[in-house]
């Protein structure tokens, strides 16, 4: 059976407990094909995420897993290895409640709520890392190093609903906002993207983190505005994961996520032509 590996470009570790610096920018979680091997050097990263760690290895082989592998995710967002994202404001609730996800799992009583409630927050992080998603309404903050060589910048998280502001920050810190008429903002592209609009943008005065872009992005601040297959592949997660609660379980083969999560998920993966 095909063993998960998870591969990411570079990135740094969660802050504010919930931003995934390095694994929102792009997270490639793919079965590991017959006779694949995860290096091992980096198995030690681990990445907390509010209360929760997420241990993360590094794709050696870079060819495309074979039909003989289940693939559980692809990449869906380009890797840009200057910039870093920042949670600014998390979602409100969370796609599923408690009461749903006892309901889903046929559990009783109050005993395990808190151990529920954490795995449903893993859920969530798990399905928006992979794909590049913000499921409930959530701000963040994109820094950037430099200006990208075109004047089109794509922002790693979607449905975009707005950018509320863009600075670019100079020698001694102090921010210029650059006026919203000298950029285009895409919210119906996918992925979506910040156009400039004819102006030369200034550049940053300071070597890294020079360019600060403040968005929000999700499909609403409820949980009934997350499409009903996510939702239902985040019940499916939270089922797994509380029947397997090792990822590995002594005497039994490596317990891999069931792939109608996967097939659930298609649809919401960017695909380039």
């Amino acid at each position: 059976m095909a063993k998960p590996c998870i591969a990411h470009g570079r990135g740094g570790a969660l802050r504010g407990g919930a931003a995934l610096a390095a694994g929102r920018l792009a997270p490639r979680l793919l079965a590991q094909p017959t006779g694949g091997k995860c290096d091992q050097q980096n198995s030690d990263n681990k990445i907390a995420s509010q209360g929760s760690s997420i241990l993360w290895g590094f794709w050696r082989d870079r060819r495309l897993p074979s039909r003989r592998s289940r693939v559980l995710f692809f990449p869906t967002v380009k890797v840009l290895r200057a910039m870093s994202l920042v949670l600014t404001s998390g979602p409100a609730s969370e796609p599923v409640t408690v009461a749903e996800a006892k309901a889903h799992l046929r559990v009783d009583g109050t005993n395990e709520d808190t151990l529920i409630a954490s795995l449903i927050l893993t859920s969530r992080l798990h399905i928006e890392t992979g794909l590049g998603l913000a499921l409930i309404t959530q701000s963040w903050r994109l820094l950037l190093d430099a200006w990208p060589g075109t004047k089109i910048l794509e922002l790693p998280l979607r449905p975009l609903q707005s950018v509320e502001e863009v600075r670019v920050l100079a020698a001694d810190g102090s921010p210029e906002t650059i006026e919203a008429s000298a950029y285009l903002v895409d919210i119906a592209g996918t992925p979506s993207r910040l156009v400039r609009n004819g102006a030369i943008w200034p550049q940053p005065g300071q070597a890294a983190n020079g360019i600060e872009i403040d968005f929000t992005a999700g499909y609403g601040a409820g949980a009934s505005d997350v499409p009903a297959p996510i939702r239902q592949a985040l019940l499916l997660l939270v089922a797994h994961w509380y029947e397997h609660r090792d990822p590995i379980e002594i005497g039994s083969p490596t317990t891999v996520i069931p792939a109608v999560v996967s097939d659930l998920l298609e649809a919401y993966r960017t695909k380039r032509l």
